[in-house]
């Protein structure tokens, strides 16, 4: 038999208080652990290293996202003293080293909802919020739906729309030439081409087939035409730029296979051979006539949806419908000493994108007085440039400060012989009435 051991009690009092300490110093090992990895891994992870998570972010609640779009709502207790918050901009998380700028802020109050345009079109990532007091707001394993048209016509591919650019509608976008547009019936007339202003008497028609060489010597306003006559439009640099910051994010795009590093595929580009040249049919023959190419001379993009893009970029320009006065073309800075360059010589010919060889670069935050906006000549990683990505370069035809008002058109992609300087964000800016052999351009429907 075993006899019953008398111990004393803890009181309530003092086993209440050790519950407490015991509380308190588990929350604070969780809390420091946690701020570590959201204040210093993350702003490390975006090179910012000023920005900390903020304590409101659970506040922010995610609703739905579709194409680049994600409705957030802001709930915080009621006797809270942040009554609204401001988004100034935001970024892919493990992907972007720069805070992409919101075009304008978003402020919020409490109890409402916006929508943020960030046009990242992916299934699921990781979206960091940058605030206007130095803080940001991660959120995780975002979930995104994404649409795209339903059908096409032949020849074309189906492009998911994006909100950003306002490319996104009840179809879920639109849908663009897989090739370069090729002669259909009649004939191109580039004469009538004098101020952009009235159409072009062209009655060419096109297509969008692999066995032919692009439709080059074409003038802006015949393209347009042409597009038109076929029952499509010209593509635009809203279409360009759905469809660039699409290729941006896919690793497919990549040389070393490996996202965000190294050269995105710039097709053909070194002149050899010196002709403008077709396509073929099979996707998988992705260096097709180019002689003794360099690695990244792929003439395929793959887009999100798994649809694959021919001659994107290099061997025939693309024309696109918007036209720019000289005046409103972006200024431009003078590597030396990080300041603008104003010798009076300030042509801003071969500029990069970012700080690289070249004499002159943009700065994406000091564009100038110009009508673009960061999202319409960037992709989402802003420290991507010529010579270290293959993106291509800004030519800007315009000194700062110009009061010209001649009117522009904008081409991209770059051509054949343009070597390091074709690329995806290959862009220049001729005369309206200028063409050349190889000067192309796509329709979109």
């Amino acid at each position: 038999m075993f006899s019953k051991v008398n111990k004393k009690a803890i009181s309530p009092l003092i086993a209440t208080i050790l519950l407490v300490v015991v509380a308190v110093a588990i929350i604070g090992i969780v809390l420091s652990w946690g701020k570590g990895f959201t204040n210093t891994t993350l702003s490390k992870a975006s090179s910012i290293e000023v920005y900390s998570e903020s304590e409101i972010g659970f506040y922010l609640n995610l609703q739905n996202s579709i194409n680049g779009r994600t409705t957030v709502s802001y709930n915080p207790p009621q006797n809270t003293t942040y009554n609204n918050l401001t988004i100034v901009g935001y970024g892919l998380l493990g992907y972007t080293t720069n805070i992409v700028p919101l075009e304008p802020p978003i402020t919020i109050s409490k109890s409402q909802t916006a929508n943020i345009d960030h046009g990242i079109i992916l299934p699921e990532f990781d979206l960091v919020l940058y605030l206007d007091n130095n803080t940001m707001i991660t959120k995780f394993n975002l979930k995104q739906e994404i649409k795209q048209p339903s059908s096409c016509p032949e020849g074309f591919i189906p492009v998911p729309g994006n909100h950003l650019y306002g490319t996104m509608n009840e179809r879920g976008g639109f849908c663009v030439m897989k090739y370069h547009a090729k002669n259909d019936t009649g004939s191109k007339i580039n004469s009538t081409c004098i101020t952009g202003l009235e159409g072009s008497d062209s009655n060419l028609t096109v297509k969008s087939v692999p066995e032919i060489a692009p439709s080059v010597n074409i003038n802006y306003c015949a393209a347009k035409k042409s597009c038109e006559n076929s029952g499509y439009i010209l593509m635009n640099n809203s279409h360009w730029m759905t469809i660039a910051r699409n290729i941006e994010l896919n690793e497919l795009n990549y040389v070393s296979g490996n996202l965000g590093e190294g050269f995105i595929f710039r097709g053909h580009y070194n002149n050899n051979p010196s002709l403008i040249i077709e396509a073929n049919s099979d996707d998988s023959n992705n260096f097709y006539l180019i002689n003794s190419p360099n690695s990244d001379q792929r003439r395929t993009l793959y887009l999100s949806n798994g649809e694959i893009i021919w001659d994107f970029t290099g061997n025939a320009w693309n024309i696109l419908e918007d036209l720019v006065l000289i005046k409103d073309h972006a200024d431009g800075f003078y590597t030396s000493d990080d300041t603008e360059f104003n010798s009076g010589n300030d042509n801003l010919f071969l500029t990069d994108y970012y700080k690289g060889s070249n004499n002159y670069y943009l700065k994406f935050n000091q564009l100038g007085n110009t009508i673009f906006n960061y999202k319409d000549i960037y992709l989402l990683n802003s420290k991507y440039n010529a010579v270290n990505n293959g993106i291509g370069i800004y030519h800007g035809n315009s000194n700062r400060g110009s009061v010209s008002e001649t009117i522009t058109f904008m081409m991209r992609g770059g051509d054949k012989q343009n070597g390091q300087y074709s690329g995806l964000m290959e862009l220049t800016f001729p005369n309206l009435s200028s063409n050349g052999n190889t000067v192309g351009f796509r329709c979109v429907k």
